[in-house]
């Protein structure tokens, strides 16, 4: 009985442990990393390389998204952080989520505009919101 009881538990024992990660914990946990620079409509933007504000690109430039994944690319666990980009290539948090394998997001984490944590959301296995808080 005790063991049926700790089962059915789990999943939101699992799902209340989500927390945001530093970058060293980030490169750690999910070792391989993919970023671009994306407009209003999700286009990348600069052929996939880095910022420049020479480029006809850099007045398009909305955000900028890395993926972070603990495996194989697209095909694993993913922390992705996503910025805000200022008309110089300046890069302002704006939120960072983690992934499950099946890329359902699972935890997102909200920055205030000073960097610091503003509000945290996570969702069970059926996409439901639920408590996440520590």
């Amino acid at each position: 009985m005790k063991k049926l009881l700790f089962l059915l538990m789990m999943p939101i024992l699992c799902y209340g442990q989500y927390k945001p990660l530093s970058q060293s914990e980030i490169k750690e946990k999910y070792p391989k990393k993919v970023c671009a620079y994306y407009d209003n409509d999700f286009n990348s933007l600069f052929n996939g390389s880095g910022y420049d504000k020479n480029h006809p690109d850099a007045s398009l430039v909305h955000e900028y998204i890395c993926n972070n994944f603990s495996g194989d690319f697209f095909m694993s666990s993913c922390y992705e952080e996503h910025l805000r980009v200022d008309n110089v290539g300046n890069l302002t948090p704006l939120y960072d989520q983690i992934k499950t394998e099946s890329r359902k997001v699972v935890a997102r984490f909200y920055w205030s505009e000073n960097g610091k944590l503003n509000k945290t959301i996570c969702w069970n296995e059926n996409g439901e919101e639920i408590d996440c808080s520590n």
